[in-house]
């Protein structure tokens, strides 16, 4: 089994409370089995906007059914795993920019989805992504639930991807004034570790 680990993690190492739960959930997942890990830490990848000329490329390789040139690599490394792991905070209700572009340079049509007579087909491997995430405010609360943007973003682009199952694992309310901000990360941790010891099992039914 292959995992792929996207890490949308901008703080520099140490010092990001979202890659602190994601390493929890990482190190868990080793004692529960085989597997390799890949890691596209988005700190240090050198990745831009889809452009113009980009899209030119995607729709000639689309034509060709060839999407052997290094614009596709990133797309090719995503849809050939069979899990994936995304950790990002919260960022403006949304997550950083550089997870967006990330994303964008991923969803080509005819490597990790086309369309059909039916609608939108996914094409990628994995039938699972586990997302973890922090977040200043308590989107935990009703009101708040509305405004995060994040993870129905990514249960949405599993659809498009034909990924069956996404999970979630959130740190809330870690900028509020009056919370027990390390208590509620080590709630994270736990949780993630929890979700650990089922992640790499085969799932039979698709749930997102």
């Amino acid at each position: 089994m292959h995992i792929l680990f996207v890490n949308g993690c901008m703080r520099e190492e140490g010092r990001s409370r979202t890659e602190r739960i994601a390493r929890v959930f990482l190190e868990e997942l080793k004692k529960q089995g085989t597997f390799s890990l890949e890691e596209v830490d988005l700190r240090r990848e050198e990745i831009r906007p889809v452009r113009g000329e980009d899209l030119l490329l995607r729709d000639r390789a689309s034509a060709a059914g060839d999407f052997s040139g290094p614009l596709f690599e990133r797309a090719r490394r995503f849809a050939a795993a069979d899990r994936i792991v995304i950790a990002a905070p919260l960022w403006d209700l949304s997550f950083p920019s550089m997870l967006k572009v990330y994303l964008e340079n991923i969803c080509v049509t005819g490597l990790t989805f086309r369309y059909t007579e039916d609608g939108v087909q996914g094409l990628c491997r994995a039938d699972r992504l586990m997302y973890i995430t922090t977040r200043g405010g308590d989107f935990s609360l009703p009101y708040m639930k509305e405004l995060e943007q994040a993870a129905p973003y990514l249960r949405s682009l599993c659809f498009m991807l034909g990924i069956g199952s996404m999970d979630t694992v959130a740190a809330d309310g870690l900028d509020i004034i009056g919370y027990d901000v390390e208590a509620i990360v080590k709630r994270a941790e736990k949780e993630a570790a929890e979700k650990a010891a089922d992640f790499l099992r085969d799932q039979d039914e698709t749930c997102i």
